[in-house]
């Protein structure tokens, strides 16, 4: 099967996804009630490291411990892709029956086309108290336009300098016009392709009211030891390598 998997033409690897997945209706309730759909490579990439594997899950347990008698939970997911690491939040949530009255989630994706398979899924989950805020753009600086480099399996999706027959133009978000100056953020999650640098930079205020973060640190665009100075200089004192790729590497951060 593998085999015959190298042998097939990369462009057509994606619509061959796309086709099987509709025939074989990999659609799945979670014991939660939460929803979850496969629909292409990326999605069943994203899916097995989130929900098989549970890679965010050991700082999705350390914000839920931290914000628990507090009774509201806000989280910001950067690089939302199609929800499942929001979806994943809401499963854990059920599945432990944490009683918050208030549940506030912003999710950004830069992706037009992920943008709407986005707005579909997550118009699909309700639960008392829950608010989802979704905004198109991208994030690292606070306005301008960058260049998003589109790849044939979008989970490959970067930031680019220049433009080209496979880049589009979109434009940065403000979060601190999005989410407001004051608060606590509970999670954050950023993975960002490209811009983490820029990120770090423009948004230390930001960082340094969010109690728990995870971040994938993309070499050579934001080295690893460069990420985790900026989050030592917002008052983060303990990390842990959740993954690491060689290139990439998925941190969490606590304070």
């Amino acid at each position: 099967m593998n085999h015959f998997a190298a042998l097939l033409p990369r462009r057509i690897k994606p619509w061959l996804w796309v086709k099987l997945s509709s025939l074989m209706h990999l659609d799945y309730h979670l014991p939660s009630g939460i929803r979850t759909s496969i629909r292409s490579y990326s999605d069943w990439c994203i899916y097995n490291d989130i929900f098989v594997a549970g890679e965010y899950d050991v700082a999705i347990y350390s914000a839920l411990d931290k914000a628990a008698s507090t009774g509201t939970f806000r989280v910001v997911d950067l690089g939302a892709n199609v929800g499942f690491f929001s979806l994943r939040i809401m499963d854990l949530i059920r599945r432990r029956k944490i009683p918050f009255s208030q549940i506030e989630i912003l999710l950004v994706e830069a992706s037009p086309n992920l943008d709407r398979e986005l707005r579909e899924r997550m118009a699909k989950v309700s639960q008392n108290g829950l608010t989802i805020k979704i905004v198109h753009g991208l994030v690292g600086e606070k306005k301008g336009q960058g260049q998003l480099q589109i790849a044939t399996a979008e989970i490959k999706n970067s930031v680019v300098h220049h433009s080209s027959s496979h880049t589009l133009p979109v434009n940065y978000v403000d979060l601190d016009v999005l989410l407001g100056t004051e608060g606590r953020i509970d999670l954050l999650k950023c993975d960002i392709e490209g811009s983490e640098v820029a990120f770090l930079k423009n948004y230390i205020l930001l960082l340094k009211r969010t109690e728990v973060a995870v971040f994938e640190f993309h070499q050579p665009a934001c080295p690893f030891e460069s990420g985790l100075a900026k989050m030592m200089e917002a008052g983060f004192s303990r990390h842990d390598v959740l993954l690491d790729q060689g290139l990439m590497q998925t941190v969490l951060f606590r304070r």
